[in-house]
């Protein structure tokens, strides 16, 4: 699956073509963070994430594929980071049963789990600080541990901003409940990891900063994302079956230690269904606790060690459990990749860059949400030179919490600064809704556009239209 998403040209969220969006202009010179009031907004995440897609760019150059690249890299390097962890500690049946229920939660949450925005990486950090807070300290010095896991708490940080959640299990495992000096140390560190890239001149601490908290004001819970994310948290306590498991064949099968480290993964779950459930985010926020979920049901497995056949049929039975509740999903992606790869709309989007590869064209918003699918293609304009000038998903954000940048864009539209859009085909310019449930997302912007602007081509999956004379006023 990660193989057929990461060679599809195209996307199955309208927030990955903006973050390679984002990387690319980053790239090219442009501010990653912009003040309330300047216009376009793009940037929405914490600055390693661009900086990352950034890489790339710079050194194989921009296409959808590419921006997909480290993404992939990332999740496929966690699911062999957990396989050394767990092939040291743990032996071979518990590892291959460990790696079949880490592998089998991550199709569960296809495509989140491998996509372009920072889940990917998140998971990435903290399975290293699960592998690194049991690196011996007779090779690699006492404080090893303590260096990684604050370096990649850090760096899950600037992310996203909350991260530093997923790792309190590893906190209280590595440093005990009293080992407060331990965690100070950690948390220093992951400071000064989080400040580094904020030294670059394009990227702001106070911009960001701004943008991040500013979006949380007047957003409460979505009681029916709080119903999903409660559904999934299930699988990340699952290992209470095992706990229960220990505690019915006697409380001295239970390890004080791994029955605290479960404790704190719990609270953490608890703590993560708040971000999970704001209007617009989702359970995904719950993923980056895959690593230490596994982990905690090793650990609360191997006590079953003088019960073979018990054991066996539970390094069975979870993967299989997990394995099974995934398919639907799958089947639900493969659609829609099969739907992208035979529309082949980036191909239309190819042959429209090269026509206008001596003008200016970008892609535009019609009506209907079903087609909203055809703007996830902007960046191929994008990286052809051409500009962006508006995000439906930034306007959405921000009219949300009171903002209405609706006369820029029209402003925009008056003066032909872009003479060519693409619009999906057979839809009214610009009449898109708000998924917050503002109507009429771009405001009179949709009205002005066609008074400048006529319809001037069909193709198969946009309309083109073209300032009327071809002509700035």
């Amino acid at each position: 699956m990660l193989f057929l998403y990461g060679n599809l040209e195209g996307y199955l969220d309208h927030i990955e073509p903006n973050t390679a969006i984002a990387a690319w202009r980053f790239m090219e010179g442009h501010a990653l963070f912009k003040d309330i009031h300047e216009w376009p907004k793009v940037g929405v995440y914490g600055p390693l994430l661009y900086i990352i897609h950034y890489a790339v760019f710079k050194i194989f150059g921009g296409s959808i594929l590419l921006s997909k690249l480290a993404s992939s890299v990332a999740i496929a390097a966690s699911v062999l980071i957990f396989y050394f962890y767990a092939s040291k500690r743990f032996g071979a049946l518990k590892t291959y049963s460990g790696v079949l229920m880490f592998l089998a939660i991550l199709m569960l949450y296809a495509p989140y789990s491998f996509w372009n925005r920072p889940d990917p990486f998140i998971v990435l950090f903290v399975t290293l600080a699960v592998f690194a807070k049991d690196l011996p300290a007779e090779r690699w010095g006492r404080w090893a541990p303590h260096v990684v896991v604050g370096v990649s708490m850090g760096l899950a940080v600037n992310l996203k901003i909350h991260s530093f959640i997923y790792f309190f299990p590893i906190f209280v495992d590595l440093c005990g409940w009293r080992g407060i000096r331990k965690m100070v140390i950690i948390g220093l560190i992951s400071v000064v990891v989080f400040l580094v890239p904020f030294i670059h001149p394009d990227i702001s601490l106070v911009k960001y900063l701004s943008r991040t908290f500013g979006g949380l004001e007047g957003r409460g819970v979505d009681m029916g994302m709080l119903a999903t994310s409660l559904r999934f948290s299930l699988y990340f306590l699952s290992p209470a079956l095992l706990l229960a498991g220990l505690m019915a064949r006697g409380r001295n099968f239970v390890d004080g230690k791994d029955a605290v480290y479960f404790a704190a993964l719990a609270v953490t779950v608890a703590v993560s269904l708040y971000p999970a459930s704001i209007p617009g985010t989702g359970p995904h926020h719950l993923l980056p606790l895959l690593a230490i979920t596994i982990d905690a049901m090793l650990r609360f497995a191997r006590k079953f060690d003088d019960a073979p056949r018990l054991q066996k049929g539970i390094f069975v039975l979870f993967p299989i459990i997990f394995l099974a509740v995934s398919l639907p999903v799958q089947r639900r992606l493969m659609r829609n990749i099969d739907r992208i790869a035979l529309e082949n709309t980036a191909k239309e989007v190819h042959e429209a860059a090269e026509k206008f590869k001596d003008g200016v064209i970008e892609i535009g918003y019609g009506e209907s949400f079903e087609n909203h699918r055809f703007s996830y293609f902007k960046p191929i304009l994008v990286f052809a030179g051409n500009p962006v000038t508006v995000s439906a998903q930034e306007v959405m954000e921000y009219r949300s919490l009171g903002f209405d940048y609706t006369e820029k864009l029209v402003a925009e539209l008056e003066a032909c600064k872009t003479p060519n859009w693409l619009i999906p085909k057979g839809e009214a310019p610009f009449r898109l809704q708000s998924y917050y449930g503002v109507h009429g997302l771009f405001g009179r912007a949709a009205d002005v556009f066609v008074e400048r602007y006529e319809k001037t081509d069909a193709l198969i999956y946009y309309d083109l239209w073209t300032c009327k004379g071809n002509k700035r006023p």
